[in-house]
C-alpha cells in the first residue's frame, strides 16, 4: 500500500471511530506534493499518544499511535 493511501485510510478510520460524526475528505494534487484534509464535526481535537521506549508497552497499546506515525510520514500536518 502506498504511504499516502495508508495515511488517508488511517486518518479517515480514526475520524469515523473516534469523532462519531460526519467526515469529509479533501484531496488536492500539486506538481510536488499531495495535500489532503480530513474533517469531522467533533469539537474535541485529537490528542496523539507517543510511542514509548518499552517494546512490551508498545505491543500492548491498542490506540493512539497513528497520528504520531502520520506526523513522521508527512512533511507537514495539522495546519
Amino acid at each position: 500500500m502506498d504511504v499516502i493511501e495508508l495515511m488517508i485510510s488511517e486518518i479517515v478510520t480514526n475520524a469515523l471511530v473516534h469523532a462519531d460524526s460526519d467526515v469529509e475528505v479533501w484531496l488536492r494534487e500539486y506538481p510536488d506534493r499531495i495535500h489532503f484534509e480530513v474533517r469531522d464535526t467533533d469539537a474535541t481535537p485529537p490528542i496523539p499518544t507517543g510511542v514509548v521506549q518499552s517494546d512490551w508497552d508498545n505491543a500492548e497499546a491498542e490506540h493512539g499511535r497513528w497520528l504520531t506515525i502520520v506526523d513522521i510520514l508527512s512533511s507537514a500536518w495539522g495546519k
